[in-house]
C-alpha cells in the first residue's frame, strides 16, 4: 500500500516506482487498484495508530534478535505431496520437525567422505565444553577437505570423554586431546561428495564452524531443483 500526503494512494503489488506504476520505457506488469478519498483517510488512521504505538529498534535490539533466533530448532515442512517418509530424505525431514539440526565440521576429503558412516562411527567435538547435542538430534555432515556437506547423522546419546576408544579408532593422542568429547552417531543420509551441497547454500561459511560445529542457519536452506 502507498500513500501520498494523505490525498492519493493504491494498494497492490506494484512498487512505488516508475517502472511499478507503468510509467517506464519497460514498464512491469503489476496490478494496484486506486484508492477513493474515503479509503485514504481510512487507511492513513490504520497506519497512524501503527505508528503510534510502534517503538524504536536499537542495534542492541536487533542483536537480541539474531541470538534468540540461533538458539531456535530448525522446522522444516515435508514438500507437497511428498508422501510422509516415503524415502530416506523424506524420513530425515519428519525427524527434523522434532530435533535440534546441527552443522558438524569433520577431517575428511573426497575419497573419506565417499566412505559414509559404518556401525559403530562417533564425531569428536573441542575441549572447549561439551556440545549440545541432544540424543535424537541430526547433525549435517561438511566435509572440510571436500568443501561439501554430503551426509546426515543422528546423535546416539549424549557426549562423553573416552580417550582409549578414540586412540583403539586410530585416531592420534594429540588429537584426542584436542576433541575429547565423543558423540555415536548412526547414519540417517548419505550422497556420493560429488553431489554434496557447499556451506554457503546452508548461509555458513568456514568462520561459522570455527568452534567445529553449529546450529543449521533458521530457513536457510532451499532445495536446489534437481537436488
Amino acid at each position: 500500500m502507498s500513500l501520498v500526503d494523505g490525498t492519493a494512494g493504491w494498494v497492490g503489488s506494484a512498487n512505488l516506482t516508475a517502472s511499478g506504476l507503468g510509467g517506464s520505457v519497460r514498464p512491469n506488469m503489476e496490478m494496484s487498484v486506486p484508492l477513493t478519498a474515503a479509503q485514504v483517510a481510512e487507511a492513513a488512521a490504520v497506519v497512524g495508530a501503527w505508528w503510534s504505538a510502534a517503538a524504536p529498534v536499537t542495534a542492541a535490539d536487533l542483536d537480541e534478535c539474531g541470538a534468540r533466533a540461533r538458539l531456535v530448532p530448525v522446522r522444516t515442512s515435508p514438500p507437497p505431496g511428498g508422501g510422509g517418509g516415503a524415502g530416506p530424505a523424506d524420513g530425515v525431514l519428519d525427524d527434523a520437525l522434532d530435533a535440534g539440526v546441527w552443522v558438524k565440521a569433520v577431517y575428511q576429503d573426497a575419497a573419506r567422505a565417499d566412505a559414509g558412516w559404518g556401525t559403530g562411527s562417533f564425531v569428536t567435538s573441542s575441549k572447549r565444553g561439551r556440545p549440545s547435542f541432544a540424543d535424537g538430534d541430526l547433525l549435517v555432515v561438511y566435509a572440510k577437505q571436500a568443501k561439501v556437506c554430503n551426509a546426515v547423522l543422528e546423535a546416539v546419546g549424549l557426549a562423553y570423554v573416552d580417550r582409549a576408544k578414540q586412540l583403539a579408532a586410530g585416531i592420534p593422542g594429540d588429537d584426542a586431546d584436542r576433541w575429547p568429547w565423543i558423540t555415536d552417531v548412526d547414519e540417517r543420509l548419505h550422497v556420493p561428495a560429488a553431489n554434496g551441497i557447499p556451506l554457503a547454500d546452508l548461509g555458513l561459511t568456514g568462520r561459522s564452524l570455527q568452534g567445529g560445529h553449529c546450529r543449521m542457519p533458521v530457513g536457510a536452506w532451499q532445495p536446489r531443483s534437481g537436488t
